[in-house]
């Protein structure tokens, strides 16, 4: 294993694929992680899921600094504050149905998979490639009380993990990506389906209109051509 599990992954699996991930209800889970380094991206918690923070153009960022600045002391109880957090992205093998998933998770717990994965060494001394045993995560509570605690499954002997022909994700593309405009509606109350939904409805008329378009230029090119052809 690299130094450098812990940090951003730049590279990415290109492949698109839907995603299926790993669900942590209470209970104890083995799994393999796929990925020498982990996905990590600042999100807001908007209609029960976690949406890519846009930076400087985030509408909720822009909401939250004028909470901070009208109310330095308690801003944490106002209504609208909705903080920008590091979520954190991995590609791993869930051994129970072996499955290839997504898991989406804390600081905390890459931080604990981190600093383990430092212990894990062969009789060389050298690092094990965090590839080549697998993990138990033992999952503990629900919502913002749920704890997750990882522990290695290292028996002496590295394993290549069997996925047979899956491929990985690209996990760029697991993380949900809205507009500015967007984030306010969801913010608003509105659901990511309907978002979704009213994307999908434009996209159509999108391409509705470029159809025709096309089919009018075409109907422009043969009258031109009847008028100044041959």
């Amino acid at each position: 294993m690299t130094d450098t599990f812990g940090e951003t992954l730049d590279e990415k699996n290109s492949k698109f694929k839907k995603t299926v991930y790993f669900s942590t209800k209470p209970g104890e889970y083995v799994i393999r992680i796929l990925d020498s380094m982990e996905t990590k991206k600042f999100v807001h918690s908007l209609g029960r899921a976690f949406v890519e923070c846009l930076g400087e153009d985030c509408p909720i960022c822009q909401n939250n600094k004028k909470i901070l600045y009208e109310h330095p002391e308690d801003y944490k109880d106002v209504s609208g504050w909705c903080p920008r957090r590091s979520r954190f992205w991995l590609n791993i093998l869930d051994k129970a149905d072996g499955i290839v998933k997504v898991l989406s998770c804390g600081p905390q717990l890459i931080e604990d998979l981190k600093t383990m994965s430092k212990s894990i060494r062969n009789e060389q001394d050298e690092r094990i490639d965090i590839r080549h045993y697998d993990w138990t995560l033992t999952v503990k509570g629900t919502g913002l009380d749920k704890e997750t605690t990882p522990s290695h499954r290292f028996f002496g002997k590295e394993t290549e993990p069997e996925i047979g022909d899956q491929t990985l994700y690209d996990l760029d593309n697991c993380i949900i990506k809205l507009t500015p405009e967007e984030m306010l509606d969801v913010f608003n109350g509105a659901s990511l389906k309907d978002v979704f939904d009213l994307r999908k409805a434009k996209k159509a008329i999108q391409d509705s209109d470029s159809e025709l378009a096309s089919e009018v230029r075409a109907e422009i090119k043969s009258a031109v051509d009847e008028v100044f052809g041959e």
